[in-house]
């Protein structure tokens, strides 16, 4: 019976898997785990990649828009329809919109569960397990196998 699981993570009493797309790749024994500390952290591992492609997509759709309005530059703005509207409009407020998408994206917050054993370590985003409201089940239920610390 599996006690908690997610993308990344299956726990039950035989110990931890390590899981990517739904196959395990590691097992983790509760005996060669030396501790486990749950914090806050960010959602994306590489956070900064995707915050810098989100600034520079708004850079670039600013820049795309600064030549088509008449507000911001003193070009004169002919009407434009079919494909020049797409081009004019349509796409640069795409970027825009994928560009505050990426910046919501890198500044999600989540509960991270970090595994330490022997001579490395695993941080696992635990935010299904937290949205599903059982992180205190789960937090009770690792207290008992290995050494746990809140953060």
């Amino acid at each position: 019976m599996d006690y908690f699981y997610n993308d990344y993570i299956k726990i039950d009493e035989n110990g931890i898997d390590l899981l990517r797309n739904s196959f395990p790749i590691e097992h983790l024994d509760f005996s060669i785990i030396r501790g486990i500390e749950i914090s806050d952290g960010y959602l994306l591992k590489n956070r900064f990649i995707i915050l810098l492609v989100g600034v520079s997509l708004i850079i670039l759709a600013v820049k795309l828009l600064m030549f088509e309005f008449p507000i911001f530059d003193n070009f004169s703005s002919v009407g434009h329809f079919g494909i020049g509207f797409i081009k004019i409009l349509i796409m640069p407020l795409f970027i825009l919109c994928f560009a505050i998408y990426c910046l919501i994206q890198s500044f999600k917050r989540s509960k991270i569960l970090k595994i330490k054993l022997e001579n490395k370590f695993h941080d696992i985003r635990i935010f299904e397990i937290q949205r599903q409201g059982k992180l205190e089940e789960m937090i009770m239920f690792l207290d008992g196998k290995v050494k746990l610390e809140i953060i």
